[in-house]
């Protein structure tokens, strides 16, 4: 017969290391006695330790398996739970007192009590989707797709700062991981911070099949970055607001490129130094145990590859710090082309208090020429050159040197604070060809994928009147995002890069750098790479959603 226990049911473990581990004992009957399980499994087990804040059940054990055996009073019971529940008093059960003589089944467990775990998404798009990974027993492992639903997805996007839950995917969506598949039957209500906070069943650490392991899409969220303890908020310890607070970050596994994308995200210009030393002091609480692996090119930390492979070992002795070369400028630098043929080629001008001057060419290459292509609005840069061939000049020389490493959004980022006059003469000047691109000149095709939505990239040039192929040296999910959503293919899936739709023929033309936003190729940053025949061992290639 099934019937109510009291409302406040007492349960204790005894006879073990501490109060989470031992044999089970239950108050019944105005006294506390062990405890007979007919149906003693990890479900029964996980809701006793929850019930006394001991985590979720390590092991279970019965008397014949090591435990103590106690001639106290038994209480003989049969619980039907199913792992999730608060407390005993919400599992159906049958109880009895018992005088037999024969020797008890009594119940044991060994509860382990969760920290804070670490979570991370790997193999999605962006930081706020993919593979959900935990950090358990010093170990990364996987969370199984057992039951894994929108609730659960909910938990994770917002331990990650990353919003709400718009897909809990399973059976290895985003691929499978490696390492233990930690934990199974998660069972969140949505509502919890953490997965310390959810039901949830831990696997036999020999279990590393991972054919369903538990994904994620989120809704996304904008990452915060500061510089704090510096001189000013264009220098000091790099700080991120991940989650629900600021955390500073792990020194060595972060670099010049990283640098360079905070620097501009904070309006701070170009990176002078950085140190992975705590060089301006020690940050308190916990450190992110991810970094975002940038290429440099990038307007903010959430266009940057998140990067897990990081030691959780860290200390706050190793945080990263910056020190920005902030522009003395307020907004765009003036800049116009001269002496050429079209408004986007020829001798570089800038304006600077109040009148136009040149830029040697000390250091000028197609690095910078892409820079300023791109604030000019004339697309990708063809060639830099030094030239006096465009007519002498005796007005100012502004700049002895420009320093971009060709993925600025804007000019002044590469410039010096405060600027260096030139003084080199005219034949040493700066002067850029850009190649203007045209209204709807892009047009794009897949071909030889097994439908519309995928295949080797294939872009019409308007300006060439053929078609021209991309070179995947560069190519990334950013820019398949970018084609995908131009073809109205949905999200990109993969960006391949090594002619995996087989080798094209004919010329090869674009490097595209797309930040992953926009609506049509035409709108990526893009380099021209040459006009010209090659083996095609690194076409580039995609497949859409």
């Amino acid at each position: 017969v099934f019937f109510s226990l009291p409302a406040h049911l007492s349960v204790q473990l005894t006879n073990g290391d501490d109060h989470c581990s031992g044999y089970l004992e239950m108050y019944y009957g105005n006294r506390w006695q062990d405890v007979s399980e007919n149906q003693w499994n990890f479900q029964v087990a996980n809701v006793v330790c929850r019930q006394l804040d001991c985590g979720f059940a390590h092991t279970i054990y019965t008397n014949s398996s090591g435990l103590q055996y106690s001639s106290g009073p038994v209480v003989y019971s049969n619980f039907s739970c199913t792992g999730y529940e608060h407390n005993l008093n919400d599992c159906q059960r049958t109880l009895s007192e018992n005088s037999s003589t024969s020797l008890p089944s009594l119940a044991g467990v060994n509860c382990t009590v969760l920290g804070s775990i670490p979570i991370r998404l790997s193999n999605g798009s962006d930081h706020c989707s993919g593979r959900v990974e935990v950090y358990f027993s010093s170990t990364w492992g996987t969370v199984s797709g057992e039951s894994w639903d929108i609730n659960d997805a909910n938990v994770m996007c917002r331990t990650n700062g990353c919003g709400f839950a718009t897909a809990a995917v399973t059976n290895s969506y985003f691929g499978e991981g490696a390492g233990p598949v930690w934990f199974k039957n998660v069972g969140c209500t949505g509502d919890e911070y953490g997965l310390k906070s959810c039901p949830l069943t831990l696997i036999s650490t020999n279990m590393t099949s991972h054919s369903n392991d538990a994904g994620v899409v989120c809704s996304g969220g904008k990452l915060k970055v500061r510089l704090v303890n510096g001189s000013s908020p264009c220098n000091g310890r790099v700080e991120v607001y991940y989650g629900i607070q600021w955390r500073s970050v792990c020194g060595p596994s972060w670099d010049m490129n990283s640098a360079r994308v905070i620097c501009r995200e904070l309006k701070c210009g170009i990176p002078r130094e950085t140190h992975n030393n705590s060089f301006f002091g020690r940050g308190t609480g916990e450190q992110m145990l991810v970094n975002f692996k940038c290429d440099g090119r990038e307007n903010s930390l959430i266009s940057c590859t998140q990067n897990w492979n990081i030691s959780p070992n860290c200390t706050h002795a190793e945080d990263f710090s910056i020190t920005c070369l902030a522009s003395n400028l307020q907004g765009d630098v003036s800049m116009r082309l001269v002496s050429g043929t079209s408004r986007c080629n020829g001798v570089v001008e800038v304006k600077g208090e109040g009148d136009w001057g040149r830029v040697c060419s000390k250091n000028w290459d197609m690095s910078e020429a892409r820079v300023f292509c791109r604030q000019l609005r004339c697309g990708a840069a063809v060639a830099s050159y030094s030239s006096a061939s465009m007519g002498q000049w005796n007005g100012s020389i502004w700049l002895d040197e420009v320093l971009c490493n060709g993925y600025e959004s804007s000019v002044s980022m590469c410039l010096p604070t405060p600027w260096v006059k030139g003084s080199c003469n005219s034949s040493q000047v700066a002067t850029l060809e850009c190649m203007e691109p045209r209204a709807g000149s892009i047009s794009v095709n897949l071909v030889n994928g097994s439908n519309s939505c995928s295949g080797r990239v294939v872009v019409y040039w308007q300006e060439y009147k053929e078609n021209v192929l991309v070179s995947g040296e560069n190519w990334d999910i950013k820019d398949a995002h970018v084609l995908c959503r131009h073809r109205h293919c949905g999200l990109a899936l993969t960006a391949l890069k090594i002619s995996e739709f087989g080798r094209g023929s004919g010329k090869v033309f674009f490097d595209f750098f797309c930040e992953g936003s926009e609506t049509t190729l035409s709108n990526c940053p893009m380099t021209s790479v040459g006009l010209w025949s090659r083996a095609h061992t690194s076409d580039a290639g995609v497949i859409c959603s």
